[in-house]
């Protein structure tokens, strides 16, 4: 028997209420609480790991780790007080715990986020000290470095941490850092004395790579230095992704400042403000050193850095946005991903003119996001003679599209049973029950974040049909759960960016997922590595915004490490590229390629 959706869901909510918590659905809500983390839904994350950490420790044997995610939840929603509250009762409660050095890690980040840079400094080494875990000592280690590139007062601020630090390896961290802190104000001759003094064997191994590239920009000649403006939440609620963003941009700067120029960032905090960004654009745009901007990561922003920066001749760099129009603003403007609509066009190219489907349908938000999607979609798929079925339109989660679902299902039928209904009448056949393919292809675009709501929902139709969908789905994290998995398998994902482990075609790259807490800053780093890379790749030998400027009004390819960027004469502003992804097995294979609007298949590797 097949229920409808919404059915099944009240069932479930039955099903689900306990009257007393235990060890076993206490650890039940802790893993789910932590996928919700892992997935960048932090407020969900928060609230179960605030309950969790209620309970006593004889029903939650994670209490320790429960009150350190609440720490690190309040955190990543912007809540900084709490976070530091809580950090605070967590060293009380649990002295000599082993997530020591993870609490003082965040109380680290959260003095960065205040502005309290010694503050931060002293936290991380004092984290770093006690910890044993190399993940989390890389992390601090990066941002130490960080922190010293103008951050901190050279002579008053690491000086005055070096007059308390007793750890050897502590001390040649600081020293290290009053190097590169000296080197990037201008000052090589200071540098270069510092690391003389500095005894390379006491630095830890992570660190020689930077000790060595200091020592060979001290004494060797001089690179031209080329600056970049960046403009990015590293504070506020996307504080995290912001700061994501900024280390794809950095590791990207350090690989292209190897030959006859050196990158340099010029970084403003926007906080994820839309009036904050127009500021931000404006300041960089002042500083006549700055050649281009990388602009926000946030839709918001990208509208407010456009129209801020139009009456301005210096290059504005999107790396993430897909409205359509932003270009509008001026010819200095420039998309690093398709637009929706174009994406949406894509997925009809290759559902109709690749896959051959006939008849077609939609089910997507009715919002703007799934509108300009859809338009693209069904543009393109009448263009190619596909027939749409129909087309159903939901708001908000997709928490219950059952009446949406059944629309689709109940014109799915109609169409099978033109020729079917002879057989039906002398058949004792429930309807519902039948496996109905009728339509060739259903598009079926998402948020970020809706997965799990959809794929359970969609199977239960009992459609044989292929499904396509955006760029939301490409999730192989949220896709893992086997019972997802088996009701998408097959699907087809049009995406701007590819992860390098489903990317033949990749550069060799110095982060991965490793590297941060969740795979939204994975993909957010992955943006911010790809636009530095685009930008490096045309700035060649034009190091002004006019020969920039100048070298962008002609058509470019450039595949980077995550994304084909295709700019042609028809769209010079807007990149006209993207990577068309099959699910299938629990893994993604790249099947085509959209390049300059056109359709490249690609042959499937052999299993």
């Amino acid at each position: 028997m097949h229920e409808d959706a919404f059915s099944q869901f009240n069932k479930r909510n039955t099903r689900n209420k306990k009257s007393d918590p235990t060890t076993v659905t206490s650890k039940k809500q802790f893993d789910r609480a932590v996928n919700h983390y892992n997935s960048g839904r932090y407020y969900s994350a928060l609230d179960v790991f605030r309950r969790l950490s209620e309970y006593s420790i004889d029903i939650n044997p994670q209490l320790s780790a429960s009150k350190l995610m609440t720490m690190k939840s309040y955190f990543h929603v912007g809540k900084y007080e709490d976070a530091a509250e809580v950090g605070r009762i967590f060293l009380k409660q649990f002295p000599g715990s082993s997530y020591t050095d993870d609490v003082y890690s965040v109380f680290g980040d959260i003095s960065l986020l205040e502005n309290w840079y010694q503050s931060a400094a002293r936290y991380w080494l004092s984290s770093r000290h006690i910890s044993d875990d190399p993940v989390l000592t890389k992390l601090i280690d990066e941002k130490l470095i960080q922190l010293s590139n103008g951050f901190l007062n050279q002579e008053e601020e690491i000086k005055g941490l070096l007059v308390t630090e007793t750890d050897p390896v502590n001390r040649s961290i600081l020293n290290l850092m009053i190097a590169n802190g000296l080197l990037h104000s201008g000052d090589p001759d200071g540098a270069a004395l510092v690391l003389f003094r500095l005894n390379r064997e006491t630095l830890p191994s992570q660190f020689h790579f930077v000790y060595d590239k200091l020592r060979k920009q001290t004494n060797g000649k001089p690179l031209e230095s080329v600056m970049i403006g960046v403009v990015a939440p590293l504070s506020g609620s996307s504080g995290s992704e912001g700061r994501a963003y900024l280390k794809g941009i950095q590791e990207a700067a350090k690989r292209f400042s190897e030959d006859n120029y050196r990158l340099m960032m010029e970084v403003v905090d926007n906080e994820g403000d839309a009036l904050k960004t127009a500021e931000s654009v404006r300041i960089l745009a002042a500083n006549s050193n700055i050649v281009a901007i990388l602009g926000p990561l946030s839709t918001s922003g990208s509208i407010s850095a456009s129209a801020a920066v139009s009456q301005m001749k210096i290059p504005l760099i999107l790396p993430t946005a897909s409205r359509m129009g932003l270009t509008n603003a001026g010819e200095n403007v420039f998309q690093l991903n398709s637009t929706l609509f174009q994406q949406g066009r894509y997925a009809a190219e290759y559902a109709v003119g690749e896959l051959n489907a006939v008849t077609v349908a939609v089910v997507a938000p009715q919002d703007r996001f799934g509108k300009e999607l859809t338009d693209g979609f069904l543009e393109q798929a009448e263009a190619l003679g596909a027939k749409v079925a129909t087309v159903e339109w939901y708001r908000g989660i997709p928490i219950d599209i059952g009446v949406q679902l059944r629309n689709l299902r109940e014109v799915a039928f109609e169409l099978a049973i033109r020729d079917t209904d002879a057989i039906l009448d002398t058949l004792d056949v429930d309807p519902s029950k039948i496996v109905l393919s009728s339509i060739d292809a259903v598009y079926l675009p998402i948020h970020t974040g809706d997965i799990q709501y959809v794929a359970s929902q969609f199977a239960a139709l009992l459609l044989e049909t292929q499904i396509i969908g955006n760029g939301s789905w490409y999730d192989p994290l949220e896709l893992s759960d086997d019972l997802i998995s088996e009701n998408v398998d097959g699907m087809i994902v049009v995406s701007n960016l590819v992860e390098p482990e489903h990317n033949n075609f990749q550069h060799q790259l110095s982060i991965s997922q490793d590297d941060f807490t969740t795979r939204r800053e994975f993909l957010v780093a992955l943006a911010g590595y790809d636009a530095m890379e685009f930008l490096a790749a045309n700035i060649e030998n034009k190091p002004n915004r006019t020969e920039l400027l100048a070298s962008f009004e002609k058509p470019r390819f450039y595949r980077g490490t995550s994304r084909v960027h295709s700019f042609t004469e028809q769209s010079l502003q807007v990149n006209s590229a993207s990577t068309v992804l099959q699910y299938h097995g629990g893994n993604f294979e790249i099947v085509a390629e959209i390049i300059a609007d056109s359709l490249v298949s690609l042959t499937p590797s052999a299993p």
